[in-house]
């Protein structure tokens, strides 16, 4: 059974990616491709237990996360990282995420989205 599923901007999809694979998705992110959501496959929905990362303009990230419903949907975002291995932080993040650990949720300033925006 899948357990995580991640999808890019495309729609492609990658049934239980690994941790490395994760980090090559984030890498391949662009101005012109800015998504990649992964999901919780076996949850009761899965379209409300995600973690979704957008490269914006200025080259940081916007990462947000949804545990249930819209009053369970967090946002932070990750400065751009000039560095040469400026994606690990969010790779470590994500991976995190995704293996059902627990520091991803002290290592970004996470805030509940805005009313106004939740969907």
């Amino acid at each position: 059974m899948t357990r995580i599923r991640a999808i890019e901007w495309d729609g492609t999809v990658w049934d239980d990616p690994s941790p490395d694979r994760l980090g090559d998705l984030l890498a391949d992110m662009n101005h012109r491709f800015r998504f990649l959501i992964v999901e919780r496959a076996d949850a009761p929905d899965p379209e409300q237990s995600y973690l979704q990362v957008r490269l914006e303009d200025d080259g940081s990230h916007t990462v947000e996360y949804r545990e249930g419903g819209p009053l369970a949907h967090c946002t932070a975002r990750v400065e751009r990282r000039p560095e040469p291995w400026g994606l690990d932080f969010l790779v470590s993040v994500v991976n995190d995420w995704a293996a059902g650990g627990s520091d991803w949720r002290t290592a970004l300033p996470w805030r509940p989205l805005p009313p106004e925006q939740l969907a």
